[in-house]
């Protein structure tokens, strides 16, 4: 199997600004962010890339974790809120997008 970017970044051989970290899961500043503290929230184990077929429990595991990113980011920006999008269509992980939701952070 090809190793992908994420597979990288979780084994330290591309650099990321790593906001939270766990021994299953992952979160890190986007590189190109939409909005200022978008994040990255992963899963260490490789995945398909279509997050539908991840089991059920890691599904609800990665859900957890991107909610606990979400509430830091609230925290560290003084955002009102902060959104969560699944991405992996096109991916070969399931990245979880946490993204500041607050005018005030455009």
């Amino acid at each position: 199997m090809v190793e992908c970017v994420f597979c990288k970044i979780i084994k330290k051989e591309i650099p990321a600004n790593i906001i939270y970290e766990d021994s299953k899961h992952l979160a890190f500043l986007d590189n190109h962010p939409n909005r200022k503290g978008q994040s990255l929230v992963i899963p260490k184990k490789h995945y398909s890339g279509y997050s539908f077929e991840m089991p059920d429990k890691d599904f609800v595991e990665l859900m957890v974790r991107a909610k606990k990113v979400g509430l830091l980011i609230d925290k560290a920006l003084k955002t009102e809120r902060t959104c969560l999008v699944l991405e992996g269509v096109w991916r070969r992980s399931c990245p979880c997008k946490a993204i500041s939701n607050d005018a005030r952070n455009i």
